[in-house]
């Protein structure tokens, strides 16, 4: 691997998930340090996009994008971008990543009642 490419480098005696974390919390003290977010929480209201798009260019080619709107035709989610690497979900909020898209905190913080229509519609898919 060259000096430049920007991909995920694990350091001896350091798994991946570390460095993924290290990605995503390095990222945050930028956007933090430019005004585009106090703190993960607001940078995923107001910057989701460009904060994973950031990531997953940091993480390399098995990162892919992912968009509420790619799982929710209804539009009742929350609207929102995060990475996907391997089998785990990311975002500002979840630096040690998530096995479901709807355990990112984003959603968890949804009204009860749309995320539960979220879920019934889902079933029926």
């Amino acid at each position: 691997m060259k000096t430049g490419d920007k991909k995920v480098n694990q350091m001896e005696g350091q798994n991946m998930k570390e460095s993924i974390g290290e990605i995503i919390e390095s990222t945050k003290e930028l956007f933090k340090s430019k005004g585009w977010g106090r703190n993960p929480q607001e940078i995923n209201k107001i910057g989701c996009s460009w904060f994973a798009m950031t990531i997953a260019y940091e993480i390399g080619d098995e990162a892919t994008l992912q968009e509420s709107s790619d799982v929710d035709g209804d539009d009742i989610l929350t609207p929102h971008m995060w990475v996907v690497y391997k089998t785990k979900c990311y975002d500002a909020e979840t630096p040690d990543g998530v096995d479901d898209y709807l355990d990112l905190p984003i959603f968890k913080r949804m009204e009860k009642r749309d995320l539960k229509k979220f879920l019934e519609k889902r079933r029926e898919s």
